[in-house]
């Protein structure tokens, strides 16, 4: 038995050897494997368990998309601050005209209405500063719209006139006086010298009663040294009431 063993391992003492350090071998270098040298290749199926793994290691971007459930949706943050305006676009095109309207009605009320009142009494004597009042006209308007007055008035010397005179015709309506035209009579002019003075002005007005008056002055601002008196002979007035357009106009 003694000698078998001892022939044997002299026949096989080479390939003895070579397996003891081919064993040997093996786990030294299982004793010292080079850091991350270790790869997928090298771990068997299911080597890693969850004993293996360090507890709140893992993170998120390790599970593949849709084997983590989700969460709760959270409330919803503060809206963030206003962006910068953008810059204004392009203008578009001009779009088709669209089609014709109907004709609408036409209203009576809003005919024109005409107020004519001649002053009665004869002529009106003018003779300062102070506006005396020379004609008169009422209209009543149906709504709101203009009111265009005309004034038509002779005036002349009542005697000889004495400095350089100008009267001034006017026209009022409430507070609101428009100023009109002018008539000048130089010194040493005849008292049958006549001078007519006309005058017109559109007065934007409310529905209702609406009179103006014709007021008349010597104008002291033009005229020079003026100690005269003058006669404002049938001053016609007349009134026409225009109501306003579909756009106020």
């Amino acid at each position: 038995m003694g000698r078998n063993l001892l022939a044997y391992l002299r026949a096989h003492h080479i390939a003895l050897l070579a397996l003891f350090v081919a064993l040997g071998g093996t786990s030294y270098a299982a004793a010292t494997l080079a850091a991350n040298s270790v790869g997928t290749r090298q771990l068997r199926a299911g080597a890693v368990t969850s004993a293996k793994v360090r507890d709140r290691s893992l993170l998120a971007k390790d599970f593949k998309r849709g084997q983590l459930p989700r969460g709760a949706r959270g409330p919803a943050g503060p809206a963030g601050p206003a962006g910068a305006a953008g810059p204004a676009g392009a203008v578009g095109p001009q779009g088709p005209q669209g089609p014709r309207g109907e004709t609408g009605t036409v209203d009576p009320s809003a005919a024109g209405r005409v107020a004519n009142e001649p002053f009665q009494g004869g002529e009106r004597t003018v003779g300062s500063a102070t506006p005396t009042r020379v004609g008169t006209v009422s209209i009543t308007t149906p709504a709101a719209g203009r009111v265009l007055v005309t004034v038509a008035a002779h005036a002349h010397p009542i005697a000889t006139v004495d400095g350089l005179c100008t009267i001034h015709l006017q026209v009022a309506h409430g507070d609101e006086i428009e100023h009109g035209s002018l008539a000048t009579f130089t010194d040493a002019t005849e008292r049958i010298a006549f001078q007519t003075l006309t005058f017109t002005h559109a007065f934007e007005v409310g529905a209702g009663a609406q009179r103006f008056d014709v007021l008349a002055r010597i104008n002291t601002s033009v005229s020079r040294s003026c100690a005269s008196a003058f006669g404002m002979a049938a001053p016609q007035v007349t009134a026409l009431w225009v109501p306003f357009g579909p756009e106020g106009q």
